[in-house]
C-alpha cells in the first residue's frame, strides 16, 4: 500500500483538484496511466466539487475508485463521499472486450456513465470499507486487504481531500480490494 500527499491553493475546482490527484496517482501507479487519465476525466465530467454541498471552510471529501472487468466489459467504479452525502458512479465500456482487438484500450468516448441511486440500497463498495476510508484508517485498510482480500479483486485507490479555509490537502492511498461475506453482505 502506498500513500502520497499534495497541497493546493485557493483554486478549488473539480478540474484543478482532479489534476493534482492525477499527479499523485501517476507517482503511485506509473503503469496504469490509461486508467488514471480516465479517472481524471471522469472526476472532471461529474464535477465532483460542485456535486456536493461542501463547507469550504472545513470539510472532507473521500473518493474511492477501482477498475473491474465485469460480464465482458471494462468498468470503472467511483464513489464520492463526505459526511452528509454519497454518490456512486459506474462507467462501463459500451463495446464488450471480446469484440475488440487485443491491443485496443479503453476509449472514454465509447463509455457510458451510470449514476447509481442511493435509494436502491446499492453501494459499489462495502460499508465497512467506506467507514475505514472515512476514518482514514490506513492500518485497518492494510489489515483488511491482507486478511479479507477478494479473489479476482483489484487495487482500490482512496483519496482524501481536506478543505480548510479555501485551501485543500490531498492524500491518496491504495490497498487490496477486500470483502468479508459475514460482515459486508447487504441484507
Amino acid at each position: 500500500m502506498e500513500s502520497f500527499s499534495i497541497y493546493g491553493s485557493n483554486n478549488l475546482s473539480s478540474e484543478s483538484v482532479s489534476k493534482k490527484i492525477r499527479k499523485i496517482e501517476l507517482k503511485m501507479h506509473e503503469k496504469d496511466n490509461i486508467y488514471i487519465n480516465l479517472y481524471n476525466k471522469l472526476r472532471i465530467d461529474i464535477d465532483f466539487i460542485n456535486l456536493m454541498n461542501l463547507n469550504l471552510k472545513s470539510d472532507t471529501i473521500f473518493i474511492l475508485q477501482t477498475y473491474n472487468f465485469i460480464e465482458g466489459f471494462n468498468e470503472l467504479s467511483i464513489a464520492i463521499v463526505n459526511r452528509n452525502e454519497e454518490f456512486f458512479y459506474i462507467v462501463r465500456d459500451t463495446l464488450p472486450i471480446y469484440k475488440k482487438p487485443f491491443y485496443r484500450i479503453l476509449d472514454y468516448k465509447r463509455m457510458c456513465l451510470y449514476k447509481v441511486k442511493k435509494e436502491c440500497g446499492y453501494s459499489l463498495y462495502p460499508k465497512y470499507m467506506i467507514q475505514l476510508v472515512s476514518k482514514w484508517d490506513i492500518d485497518g485498510l492494510r489489515k483488511e486487504g491482507e486478511t479479507n482480500w477478494m479473489i479476482g479483486g483489484g487495487t482500490i485507490t482512496a483519496i482524501r481531500i481536506i478543505l480548510k479555509n479555501g485551501k485543500y490537502n490531498i492524500d491518496c492511498i491504495s490497498f487490496k480490494e477486500f470483502y468479508n461475506l459475514k460482515r459486508d453482505m447487504v441484507h
